[in-house]
């Protein structure tokens, strides 16, 4: 695959430009059905809105994308839709070894995204969410209601990362949180756990 931001990318769904892309840039993209790098960043087109156009996402990270995070491409906004074909083209051998800092929290989402889109377990693989990650960005404080929503087994977790005395220790150890602060927090985690 050639890496060159100079190459159009398709547009295979014209009904899903964004209106905010006018005059002749609409044009070249309604009726020439591409879309340009330059064309793409001065309207701020994100890539949800580049899959709803259609867009190959392999292909804009690829061809756009600032290795190794894409940090130069739009996560806001993204639906289930983007997200899947987001972690379908980080499946890629090349393309993940290439944008390999492209992870859940480092492109924006959070763990309310989490829940939210509720990816399956393999996707949360594929974007390297972990336990420290989690524990990182706030999950823990949702408690027991965490584990209602990703509904993760035991196995799973432990892939993730999780040990139960490791994490018990470093709730127990912060002094900042009260006893129910810290109960709360006890029972984050996998059912046979809390």
């Amino acid at each position: 695959m050639i890496l060159d931001r100079s190459i159009p990318l398709c547009v295979y769904n014209a009904a899903g430009v964004p209106e905010r892309i006018e005059g002749d840039d609409r044009k070249i993209v309604r009726a020439g059905r591409v879309i340009t790098y330059s064309i793409a960043t001065e309207n701020k087109v994100t890539l949800q809105e580049l899959c709803d156009m259609g867009c190959d996402v392999k292909q804009v990270v690829m061809t756009w994308g600032d290795s190794p995070g894409a940090q130069n491409l739009l996560f806001k906004g993204l639906q289930q839709s983007g997200m899947q074909l987001l972690a379908r083209a980080l499946r890629d051998e090349f393309l993940a070894r290439r944008f390999h800092a492209i992870t859940w929290f480092a492109i924006g989402l959070t763990v309310q995204n989490l829940i939210d889109l509720k990816p399956d377990f393999e996707t949360v693989r594929v974007f390297k969410i972990d336990v420290p990650q989690l524990v990182k960005h706030g999950a823990p404080e949702l408690g027991p209601n965490f584990q209602m929503h990703v509904n993760w087994s035991d196995e799973q977790w432990r892939q993730l990362g999780f040990e139960s005395s490791k994490y018990t220790a470093s709730v127990d150890a912060n002094p900042a949180w009260t006893a129910q602060q810290k109960r709360h927090r006890r029972q984050w985690g996998p059912r046979a756990f809390s």
